[in-house]
């Protein structure tokens, strides 16, 4: 049997186990197995209701619920990039029955940022990727800019510069947004907000003029009229996407970057409650319906090992580090 087949076999009899309740890990080292969940399942997502990490949290609850025999709450704990939430799970027992949906903010961007972390990298055993995304430059309506050049005319003539929203200092959001203010050479200051949510129903009413947000949240707003995306932070054009070009089409080919969304545990989390979680994601993933929506979002599934999880947390840390020193962006 191949390696790959190998796999392929205990991928299918993990979803048969989680499908038939029978997952067990290891109490108190006697080697006697309890059954796994016990009990609800939470799933902290560090941020308001209404963005893309609530959204992937809602898509799966229902199947997980089916998969796993347990009830699944969804618990946003939003603020400080992510932090407030992030250390939530940090500190919790670590059984399996508590879960964070975590963000390149959280993983690889926070580290290199604050010097006041509420929890470490370390704290968090990776389960799967869920999924990865550029970012979109959101527009409001309220200025009269439909492109990349015509925010830089905007930005420079307009007294004191623009804003932009951020979902805090140190996110994603706040990166690109440093990223587009110092390739552009254009004032621009960053407001930030306590989620996506209410980032976009301000940048929606013109109180705040750009907002770089994961294109999930921005696609059904800018189909609508309500909101211009002008820029996508990726290598190439997205299919859900096509006739919005990148910033490197615009001429600013180091304005790339994506947002991941990871489902971690606590650091210690039996592994069996781990191989049986990542196995319900990936036969949700797996699922044709779920699959097709996430793509036509702009963000299609990307289920992963735990182990293809760390190694992509490893590298994406590295490549942020090299991002925030180079545009030499500060907290303080």
């Amino acid at each position: 049997m191949t390696r790959h087949s190998g796999e392929e076999a205990m991928n299918r009899w993990l979803s048969v186990a989680v499908c038939a309740g029978v997952l067990a890990i290891a109490s108190g080292g006697r080697g006697v197995a309890q059954p796994f969940p016990t009990r609800p399942i939470t799933i902290v997502v560090p941020f308001p209701a209404g963005g893309t990490s609530d959204m992937l949290a809602r898509i799966m609850a229902p199947r997980l619920t089916e998969l796993l025999g347990q009830p699944i709450v969804i618990e946003n704990v939003g603020g400080a990039a992510t932090m407030i939430g992030a250390g939530r799970v940090a500190r919790s027992s670590p059984d399996g029955h508590t879960l964070l949906i975590a963000t390149s903010s959280t993983l690889t961007t926070n580290p290199h940022l604050q010097k006041s972390m509420r929890y470490k990298v370390s704290d968090f055993q990776p389960i799967t990727l869920l999924a990865r995304h550029p970012l979109a430059a959101d527009v409001s309506n309220a200025i009269p800019v439909k492109s990349v050049s015509e925010l830089i005319e905007f930005a420079r003539k307009t007294p004191g510069g623009i804003n932009y929203a951020t979902t805090g200092r140190g996110s994603s959001a706040h990166l690109v947004g440093e990223m587009v203010r110092t390739q552009l050479k254009i004032p621009m200051k960053d407001i930030p907000y306590r989620g996506s949510a209410p980032a976009v129903t301000d940048l929606v009413s013109g109180q705040v003029h750009v907002y770089f947000d994961g294109m999930t949240t921005s696609l059904a707003l800018h189909r609508s009229g309500k909101l211009k995306i002008v820029a996508v932070t990726a290598e190439k054009r997205s299919p859900a996407l096509p006739e919005v070009p990148t910033f490197a089409e615009a001429g600013y080919k180091d304005v790339v970057l994506y947002n991941m969304y990871a489902l971690m545990a606590p650091s210690g989390t039996p592994r069996a409650a781990v191989d049986g979680i990542n196995a319900a994601v990936r036969t949700i993933m797996s699922d044709e319906a779920i699959k097709k929506r996430l793509t036509a979002d702009g963000m299609p599934a990307e289920p992963t090992t735990p182990e293809q999880l760390a190694k992509m947390i490893a590298d994406e840390s590295e490549q942020m580090r090299k991002i925030i020193t180079s545009l030499k962006i500060s907290l303080e």
